[in-house]
């Protein structure tokens, strides 16, 4: 069960200008969620060819798998998206995990259709930022 060269661009190029329009223009990660054997890292577009082959080679109606970048302004936050490739849809987004290394929270969103995807500028607010003052209240006057 194979799709056509045309076919793979347009779902390669949707997914990407979409991701992109949402500020998410770093390097990315992909795995898998079941567990099988793959991961890449590089750009978006490389790392969906490599998705769509290994669809391509296998007998399944669709394939899951993770895909794990940084906003570009801020490494201490990480998004995981919980993607799939379906044969006639294309790329489609399930779930939205944020987590941030500073605060050590996480954020879980589910996502029915693309436009519900946070933008990047919008993940910073999501967790809290410490402010300057906040040693003096602790009584930590020594730094």
């Amino acid at each position: 069960m194979g799709m056509d060269r045309k076919q793979q661009e347009t779902m390669i190029g949707d997914f990407s200008a979409m991701l992109y329009q949402k500020g998410y223009r770093g390097r990315y990660e992909m795995d898998s969620i079941d567990g099988a054997k793959i991961f890449m890292a590089g750009k978006l577009s490389e790392c969906l060819e490599q998705i769509i082959s290994l669809y391509n080679r296998s007998d399944l109606a669709e394939q899951k798998f993770l895909l794990k970048t940084r906003p570009p302004y801020n490494d201490k936050i990480g998004c995981s998206f919980k993607t799939e490739l379906d044969m006639v849809k294309g790329f489609l987004v399930r779930e939205m995990d944020i987590h941030d290394s500073v605060s050590r929270q996480s954020r879980h969103y589910r996502i029915d259709h693309h436009r519900t995807i946070p933008g990047s500028n919008a993940i910073e607010g999501l967790f809290p930022k410490p402010k300057p003052w906040e040693h003096i209240l602790k009584g930590k006057l020594r730094r």
